[in-house]
């Protein structure tokens, strides 16, 4: 067959990054090892070099074909070319096709975000090994505006227990923005609560 096509740059000449929600909870960001081989995350085209750091299942040994089902389900995310606060782009599914088996513990995806005019979306990635290019995955994509979130501010609440209560410091309370009336708003600032900010 015709040479596959390479990676512009290899796992060990690209720099490490990390996402950008890393270190909020323990998680996906946790479970992989990210490089930059073009692009940037989460900022449109990239091309992200894996590797996982943890076994999915266990003590066992990720497989090759596990690896390349992490990484292809992240093209969606590396290549958002929303603000991830703003919007979810949530892929209804993930379509991986191979030339061969991959080989070795890197997989990179150079991925893109398409958008439709009417909440649709497509993301589509390469698919690299450190040997060359090993297949393609698209994710089908419904595009959304998250809610507004509103925070209320307290100093303190009154918290009811059977025929006692006892007063509870409150820092804040983030509700969507659609849930805010007058009505909604009075009832809160009748016991307390007051303020909104965005």
């Amino acid at each position: 067959g015709h040479p596959l096509p390479m990676m512009i740059k290899g796992p060990e000449e690209s720099p490490i990054d990390v996402f950008p929600f890393a270190g909020e909870h323990v998680g996906y960001a946790d479970l992989v090892e990210t490089r930059v081989a073009s692009g940037q995350l989460f900022k449109g085209p990239c091309a992200i070099w894996f590797k996982l750091c943890h076994p999915l299942l266990g003590n066992e040994s990720p497989s090759p074909y596990q690896l390349v089902a992490v990484a292809a389900d992240s093209g969606n995310g590396v290549s958002a070319i929303l603000d991830l606060s703003a919007y979810s782009f949530v892929n209804s599914d993930l379509t991986i096709n191979l030339l061969r088996k991959p080989q070795g513990e890197w997989i990179c995806i150079d991925a893109r975000t398409h958008l439709g005019p009417n909440g649709g979306g497509l993301a589509e990635s390469r698919l690299y090994d450190v040997q060359g290019l090993i297949g393609r995955a698209t994710q089908s994509l419904s595009v959304s505006r998250r809610a507004r979130m509103v925070v209320l501010r307290s100093r303190r609440r009154q918290i009811f227990t059977g025929a006692s209560s006892a007063t509870n410091t409150v820092n804040s309370l983030t509700i969507p923005a659609s849930w805010c009336s007058k009505n909604f708003i009075f009832a809160f600032t009748k016991s307390q609560w007051f303020g909104l900010t965005h």
